[in-house]
């Protein structure tokens, strides 16, 4: 494709827009050259900010790059896609037009996903996600060779990896509960949601409000739903692009199978909680992003789909 139509570049980029972003405006912006879309850095002056957020950002684009092709490929076109290809550049993933595309029913439920996904931040209802279904929904966080052998999608699911995870959860939460700096940013870029009762861990953002469990209630609540950690094996630009891309990935991949979900990172800010992680559940690579997934609880009035917001509060 040799040019873009006001049309589809609209379009293309509404699709990409509700990929989740972090710590207010959206750390990408599009451009629409010859033959490809390319994914470019939009974070001038945004130099200062923490290691931590800075690598939620790169996570945020890797996600925008996978609703990118996503986009694309459900629009009938044939792409490749490239996480940073001048390496360190502003570009930071390129998406190719290779051609025409027969759609298949898969790409097309994909496509629908991307404006049916939000943040779901309460119980999930009593239908347990089974062991088959969760591993199919893995399998999709990378196909096509985006750096699947750097990254991996893992469950956690033995007794001794949730005792662990609920330890460090914990611990986080009272930590980040107390730092004010870190509230005051949180304050910043993010909306304060009415949860009630949810406004507790494992659902909702860590605020000064919100309620702390004792260990064992929170070690039943992760037990009673499906906890996916997202790791790569390094820790640079390029991997921070790749568990974007996986995390996007298997969330659609859940919304298509009629579950909902939410992304937690705000614990893996910090550096003990990391590295209590990869010690704890023997992780042969680096830790980024917490997902929690399920089926939806019966509710009255259903939620809104939300096209902004951030990795910690990832809409």
């Amino acid at each position: 494709m040799s040019r873009w139509t006001a049309a589809q570049r609209r379009e293309i980029t509404e699709a990409v827009n509700c990929s989740p972003a972090v710590c207010g405006p959206r750390p990408w912006s599009l451009r629409f050259v010859d033959g490809a879309v390319e994914l470019c850095r939009n974070d001038r002056g945004q130099e200062s900010l923490p290691e931590a957020v800075r690598r939620d950002r790169l996570v945020s684009c890797g996600a925008a790059a996978a609703t990118l092709e996503i986009a694309l490929r459900g629009r009938g076109l044939r792409t490749t896609l490239r996480l940073d290809p001048d390496h360190g550049t502003e570009v930071l993933a390129r998406v190719t037009v290779d051609g025409g595309l027969l759609v298949t029913e898969r790409e097309r439920h994909l496509f629908a996903a991307v404006f049916l996904r939000h943040s779901y931040r309460r119980p999930f209802g009593e239908q347990p996600v089974n062991h088959d279904t969760c591993a199919r929904i893995i399998s999709e966080h990378g196909p096509d060779g985006h750096g699947v052998e750097e990254t991996q999608v893992i469950r956690i699911d033995d007794d001794a990896g949730i005792a662990a995870t609920a330890r460090l959860l914990g611990y986080a939460a009272a930590a980040l509960r107390a730092d004010a700096g870190y509230q005051r940013d949180l304050a910043a870029w993010s909306q304060q949601e009415s949860l009630g009762d949810f406004d507790t861990m494992p659902w909702a953002l860590i605020r000064t409000s919100t309620r702390l469990p004792d260990q064992p209630t929170l070690v039943e609540r992760l037990r009673r739903q499906t906890t996916l950690l997202v790791i790569t094996s390094g820790d640079t630009r390029i991997d921070h692009l790749r568990a974007g891309v996986a995390t996007q990935r298997v969330w659609l991949a859940a919304v298509v199978r009629g579950m909902v979900g939410s992304v937690h990172t705000q614990s893996l800010h910090l550096r003990e909680v990391r590295a209590g992680l990869i010690e704890h559940l023997g992780l042969a690579g680096f830790p980024h992003v917490l997902m929690r997934l399920g089926h939806p609880a019966p509710m009255l009035t259903p939620p809104r789909p939300r096209r902004t917001g951030g990795w910690a509060a990832a809409r």
